[in-house]
């Protein structure tokens, strides 16, 4: 199931997030020349949530907003977009049943090769259980 339900877990993610911020730049894979400010779906991390008889997982995923703006005024105005979108959210993820959405952090920072581009860090958590 693991390898699955974050994939599905992040297809989904995607999707609902194209559907509700239009104008957001979405990417499992940046290409090459993206136009900024734009956000990637990035680490996930996956952990056993489950027991006898019930197969679920927890996950803590990140999603990153890239800008090359000065300063960091549309890196954090994006990323609250992205936590009040996605806060409390129930996204449809075909093939389980799951709790809501939950917003644990955000963190900003500079690119560690692109001095010119502002980066904003939002994790999530949620699980995941096989219907």
């Amino acid at each position: 199931m693991s390898d699955s339900a974050s994939w599905v877990l992040q297809a989904a993610l995607a999707a609902y997030l194209k559907d509700r911020q239009p104008k957001l730049a979405v990417y499992d894979d940046v290409p090459d020349g993206a136009a900024m400010p734009y956000t990637f779906i990035g680490d996930d991390e996956e952990r056993n949530a489950g027991g006898e008889g019930c197969v679920a997982s927890s996950h803590q995923i990140q999603l990153v907003v890239v800008s090359s703006k000065l300063g960091y005024k549309e890196c954090k105005a994006i990323a609250g977009t992205l936590r009040d979108t996605l806060d409390g959210a129930a996204i449809n993820v075909p093939g389980f049943n799951q709790t809501d959405l939950t917003w644990i952090s955000t963190s900003y920072r500079r690119h560690p090769d692109i001095a010119t581009q502002r980066m904003a860090l939002i994790r999530f958590d949620l699980e995941l259980h096989a219907t």
